[in-house]
């Protein structure tokens, strides 16, 4: 199974559905941290926006669709140290998508940050010649 032009995750470790907060960090700690640890997804005025190389429209399905790929291939453990299969569905995907809006929210009227390469990195501009702004 592919999701998003990519191969289907591994098997993944993360949070049990009771704790929707920790599973969209655990969520966005693999998908989506940038260069220095920075976010790489935030939501602002009903959309997620994904920076790859600039700050671009990430539909909100193809978000929800890494979600349910990836928890269907993860598993937790319970309060007795057992390993247990996610089983994600509408309610706990729903509270999952609910934490990861919350967690990357930004007001619709601040403008998206700026992520610029650390100073040690080489970027192919840098290579080309054109001048950092």
């Amino acid at each position: 199974m592919t999701y998003l032009g990519e191969s289907e995750p591994e098997e993944q470790h993360t949070y049990a559905s009771k704790y929707p907060m920790r599973v969209a960090k655990n969520f966005l700690s693999v998908f989506y941290t940038g260069r220095g640890g920075r976010a790489s997804l935030l939501y602002r005025g009903g959309k997620f926006y994904e920076f790859t190389d600039h700050w671009e429209v990430a539909e909100t399905e193809g978000v929800k669709s890494k979600l349910y790929l990836w928890l269907d291939s993860a598993f937790y453990t319970d309060e007795t140290d057992i390993w247990m299969r996610w089983e994600p569905n509408g309610r706990t995907v729903g509270g999952v998508m609910g934490a990861l809006k919350a967690l990357t929210f930004i007001s619709k009227d601040a403008p998206l940050p700026r992520l610029r390469p650390t100073p040690l990195e080489v970027t192919e501009a840098d290579k080309r010649g054109i001048p950092r702004d």
